[in-house]
């Protein structure tokens, strides 16, 4: 409550707040990302072409908006001591449902088609893409922009009403 106080007291928007925490994660993200290559490349177990290198690496850290934006909309739609905990249950039900545990051409059929609908679908389509090289489909960039607009949307609303009880 005490941020929300001075946040409120401030001529800062919601929407600028929430933009602000996002291009923050992004540069915490480069870092993480960053490393995970590096480590990668120093060690040698991941054998690519330094294009893939650069083209998943950039995936991977812009696809880092949408776990920043679920988590500031958890994070303001619950109480803090519930978030860490509800944000793995969410994220692990959202990477199974999605197809990062195993691969949505294994689901049946009906799972298949409802799958598309995920919110880690798109992202971990347009990640393994360049690795596989199959069919590219803007279904893909369609459901991450549209989960990142719903997480975005859902952070900014609920900010602005956590700051409307201050």
């Amino acid at each position: 409550a005490c941020c929300c106080r001075q946040i409120r007291v401030t001529p800062l928007s919601p929407p600028a707040y929430i933009a602000i925490k996002i291009l923050t994660s992004l540069t915490l993200a480069a870092g993480a990302v960053g490393a995970v290559y590096l480590v990668g490349a120093a060690t040698n177990q991941a054998a690519m072409p330094m294009d893939l290198w650069v083209i998943t690496g950039i995936c991977v850290w812009i696809g880092s908006l949408l776990f920043s934006a679920l988590g500031l909309f958890i994070g303001y739609l619950l109480p803090s001591e519930n978030v860490t905990q509800i944000i793995s249950l969410v994220l692990m039900g959202c990477s199974f449902a999605g197809g990062l545990f195993i691969p949505v051409s294994h689901f049946p059929h009906n799972y298949a088609i409802l799958a598309k609908f995920t919110p880690l679908f798109g992202l971990n389509q347009l990640v393994h893409y360049p690795l596989l090289g199959s069919h590219f489909e803007w279904l893909w960039v369609l459901n991450l922009a549209s989960w990142l607009g719903v997480f975005v949307l859902g952070a900014v609303w609920q900010f602005h009403r956590d700051t409307a009880r201050v």
